[in-house]
């Protein structure tokens, strides 16, 4: 039966007098043509009465239910719907997912990337931070550098999961090569940025040393001080005998880097402001001269100040490496 309807407040200030002159709930009942229920409930308690919250309708998902929906949802890639097949819970899946998310405990978030590292790769990235590991403002010397592939339909593919907060996040391996609609390079340091330049074609040691002749040389001081230092990953071609010997000729000194440590390199979080920026809400491209265009336009916007803050992140960044014994970091 439903709830009946509740005490007006001419009724209750009625029911205030009838019970001042000494009349009982059952004459007040009859007199009121009220329940003796919503009589007794007011009288009881007037302060609160009226004021509680209605309960609504029961849920339809038990305490039980919902053990099983968060030991399930656990597992490794599987989606609501598989996860209310599995468990046999009622409902719609979104019933489901409002379950899930009020345990406070759990999240859908994107997969983190790690590159595919080995016994050596991680030593390597721990030798580097325990070398630099005292550097701090040496760090605004560095220009750092990197290539970026940009696609038509937007960012690479992520694997999303549902991730349980007081677990530690999942990662999964990303390979270095891949196809891409528009390649690019940049590099930036404390006092600026390179020009951001568009990769026409497969790139080799001669092409690479070429575009560095062109956006590296010209900036490098006035990005990097006098004594500016160079970083770049061990692609092949970055340190292919060839490029060594021009970047001797050339006096560009180099920072030996660790392979595989893109989270140890700033400019990868100038690339994630741009992603977010060129492929603002879903944004797609049919043609690369507008993704070329937007790309552009996004290094451009990125303010001289974020260029400091990044670097200044290197000491923590090594910091981090240490203590995870070079292994994954958050950067």
């Amino acid at each position: 039966m439903g709830r009946g309807k509740q005490l007006t407040a001419y009724e209750r200030g009625k029911i205030d007098g009838l019970s001042a002159a000494g009349m009982s709930n059952r004459q007040i009942s009859a007199t009121m043509t009220r329940s003796p229920k919503v009589i007794n409930n007011y009288l009881r308690d007037k302060d609160t009465y009226g004021k509680k919250k209605s309960p609504g309708r029961p849920q339809l998902l038990t305490d039980r239910n919902k053990r099983a929906l968060k030991k399930e949802i656990r597992k490794e890639g599987v989606s609501i719907r598989e996860v209310m097949t599995a468990t046999g819970v009622p409902g719609s899946r979104w019933t489901s997912w409002r379950a899930v998310k009020a345990t406070g405990n759990v999240e859908y978030c994107k997969g983190q990337r790690k590159p595919a590292w080995k016994p050596h790769h991680l030593l390597a990235r721990l030798q580097f931070a325990t070398s630099y590991i005292t550097w701090t403002n040496e760090w605004d010397k560095v220009v750092f550098s990197d290539e970026k592939k940009w696609n038509l339909d937007g960012p690479d593919g992520s694997q999303y999961y549902w991730h349980d907060l007081r677990d530690d996040p999942r990662w999964f391996t990303k390979r270095a090569q891949g196809a891409g609609s528009i390649m690019t390079w940049a590099g930036f340091g404390a006092n600026g940025k390179t020009e951001l330049k568009i990769i026409q074609g497969r790139m080799n040691s001669t092409a690479y040393q070429e575009l560095l002749a062109d956006a590296l040389l010209p900036c490098g001081a006035a990005i990097g001080g006098p004594e500016w230092i160079f970083q770049q990953d061990n692609a092949p071609i970055h340190v292919s005998r060839s490029s060594v010997q021009w970047m001797q000729n050339n006096g560009v000194g180099t920072i030996k880097w660790p392979a595989l440590s893109p989270d140890l390199n700033p400019i990868e979080n100038l690339w994630g402001i741009m992603v977010r920026e060129v492929y603002a809400n879903g944004k797609q491209y049919h043609h690369v001269n507008d993704l070329k265009n937007a790309i552009i336009a996004a290094w451009n916007s990125i303010p001289a100040h974020l260029c400091r803050k990044l670097l200044r992140s290197m000491h923590t960044r090594c910091i981090a490496v240490m203590k995870n014994n070079g292994g994954v970091t958050k950067y």
